[in-house]
């Protein structure tokens, strides 16, 4: 290998290192950004179902009272509840 095609390879490395590096801080700046989107995605996912655990809660409640209700009045013998 003569000593200009060696030079030649060595310059054209170094330019493809160079690029590599400077494409690396984007690759981790881009990283950063996506763990941020998904930390915000589960925080907005768990005050979601906070909210619809609490409002489903509450309508098993109230489910579950009118059940009991509708079954007092069946084992006593009264009430119209049913086809």
């Amino acid at each position: 290998m003569s000593r200009t095609a060696f030079i030649r390879h060595i310059s054209v490395l170094r330019s493809q290192l160079l690029r590599l590096l400077r494409a690396t801080p984007a690759l981790g700046q881009s990283m950063v950004e996506y763990a941020i989107i998904a930390a915000l995605v589960a925080v907005i996912a768990l005050a979601a179902v906070r909210t619809l655990g609490s409002n489903v809660q509450g309508a098993f409640t109230a489910i579950g009272s009118q059940v009991g209700t509708v079954e007092q009045d069946a084992q006593s013998g009264g009430g119209s509840h049913g086809p």
